[in-house]
C-alpha cells in the first residue's frame, strides 16, 4: 500500500493498527525488502498478463492491452518545424497520450 502512495496513517487504519506500529515495522530493512519483493512479484504478473493479451486474436483486446502497456507514446515531431537551436533538444521527442495518437490513426476497414 505504501508503494501505492498511501500514507502511513491510512495504512494503519486499513490494517487496524496504530500508526507508530506501522512506521516501526516499515522502518525495518527486512520489511522493506519483503514489501519490495511482493510488489515486484505482482508487477511481473501484471506485465505477463498484459503481454498475453497483446497476442489476442481480438484486435480490440490487443488495442486495450497496448494502451495499458503504453499509456503514452514518445514520438518524433514532424520535420520542418522551428529551427531554433535552443529548442532542438527539447523538441526532439514528444510524449503524447496513446488515446490521442489512436485518434490520428484510422484502423483498417473491418476491424
Amino acid at each position: 500500500m505504501k508503494a501505492q502512495g498511501q500514507s502511513t496513517a491510512a495504512i494503519a487504519e486499513i490494517m487496524g493498527m496504530d500508526r507508530r506500529t506501522v512506521e516501526r515495522r516499515l522502518s525495518r530493512p527486512e520489511m522493506r525488502r519483503a514489501l519490495a519483493d511482493a510488489l515486484a512479484s505482482v508487477q511481473l504478473k501484471a506485465i505477463e498478463a498484459v503481454a498475453d493479451l497483446l497476442d489476442s486474436e481480438d484486435p480490440r483486446v490487443r488495442l486495450l492491452a497496448a494502451r495499458i502497456a503504453f499509456p503514452t507514446v514518445v514520438v518524433k515531431p514532424d520535420e520542418g518545424g522551428d529551427d531554433d537551436p535552443k529548442d532542438a533538444d527539447a523538441a526532439l521527442l514528444k510524449e503524447i497520450p496513446t488515446g490521442e495518437l489512436l485518434k490520428l490513426v484510422k484502423p483498417p476497414d473491418g476491424d
